[in-house]
This record gives C-alpha cells, sequence and structure tokens, in this order.
C-alpha cells in the first residue's frame, strides 16, 4: 500500500491515496519520526524555480577511517562525485510528499527472547530522478524508473527496531555509487 509522508514535516500524518488521513500510533509516529531524523540528516529538501520540491544529496568519496599510522587516505574538502536529485509527488492540495510503504514486522519468538519490542520496515518512493556527474558537467535525463517502477522508485528502505525502549535505524539505498552521501546545501548543486 503507498501511503504519502510529508518529508522534514512536525506532524507526521501519513496520507492514505484515494482515502481520509488516519493519526498515526504511537509506535508508527516514533518509528517515522526515526525515519524521518535520518533521512534529514543525509538529504536536503530544495525547491527548483517552478516551486517542484526536491530531495538531494552529495554523493563524495568514502572516507578512510582514521589512523595514526597513515596519512589520511582522503584530504578534508574531497571532490565531489555528483548529485542524486529525486522529485517528490505532488498532491492534489499543492503539498510535495514522499510515498512510502511502512507497515510492523512480524516479531520472531527470537526477537522477543532478544527483547526486540517492535520492527518496522520504510520503504520511500519517488516518481522521478536524475543524476549529476562532474565528469560530464551535466544532469543525465530525468528517470521514471524501470518498467516494473512506473514512477514508484524505491530509492531507501530502513528498517527501525525497538529495543529496551531504544530505536536504531539501518538504511539501505537502492542507488548505484561508490560513494557516500552528505547533506548539501540547497543550490550547492549546479543547474
Amino acid at each position: 500500500m503507498i501511503r504519502h509522508l510529508a518529508v522534514f514535516a512536525a506532524p507526521l500524518l501519513l496520507l492514505l491515496t484515494g482515502a481520509a488521513a488516519r493519526e498515526l500510533d504511537p509506535v508508527e509516529r516514533e518509528a517515522l519520526a526515526e525515519v524521518d531524523a535520518m533521512q534529514n540528516r543525509t538529504w536536503a529538501q530544495c525547491i527548483d524555480a517552478q516551486g517542484a520540491k526536491h530531495l538531494m544529496v552529495r554523493v563524495v568519496p568514502r572516507r578512510a577511517p582514521d589512523n595514526s599510522f597513515a596519512p589520511a587516505l582522503t584530504p578534508s574538502g574531497a571532490p565531489v562525485i555528483g548529485y542524486y536529485d529525486f522529485l517528490l509527488y505532488k498532491k492534489d492540495n499543492g503539498q510535495y510528499n514522499i510515498g512510502l510503504d511502512e507497515g510492523p514486522q512480524q516479531l520472531t519468538v527470537a526477537d522477543q527472547q532478544n527483547g526486540i519490542e517492535a520492527r518496522y520496515v520504510v520503504k520511500l518512493y519517488v516518481p522521478a530522478y536524475r543524476v549529476y556527474d562532474p565528469r560530464t558537467g551535466g544532469w543525465s535525463a530525468w528517470n521514471s524508473g524501470s518498467s516494473w517502477e512506473k514512477e514508484k522508485i524505491n530509492f531507501a528502505s530502513y528498517t527501525v527496531t525497538k529495543r529496551g525502549g531504544v530505536w536504531t535505524t539501518d538504511v539501505s539505498y537502492n542507488i548505484m555509487t561508490d560513494g557516500q552521501f552528505e547533506r548539501p546545501k540547497c543550490g550547492e548543486a549546479p543547474q
């Protein structure tokens, strides 16, 4: 089931596609707040000249861990490998949202014995994306995904687990890159 999350918004209301909005239960609200916080640390929500909202991320070389016996392999201020630009869904009311599938995962007996109280998998979707490549000095054409995606491109999957009252979040990106993601400033990416 596709739902829409108002990204970077304080109230986390899920708007059901084709149905009335519903309030999240407290555990769902906590889980989605964890995803929203992680998303905010990495991705910037930017507005283009036409007023459309996008999620943008800068890709930089992976940083080697500090090693007191060897010089840094990746100097600070490392070059940008590129940018990803994800267009958000525009709703009839003019709001821009990101599509998502979410739901509680069935806990196993082992999960319960290990103190896991709740687990959610949240998959985030966008209708189109493009990539900036500094080697070519340009953006790719907008892409609406493969034939099976049809403007429902799953670019990230978060697993949010609550154990002992503490949430942990793991993310898996469905994006090809050799680099790591950093939050850019809006307007820094070439137009």
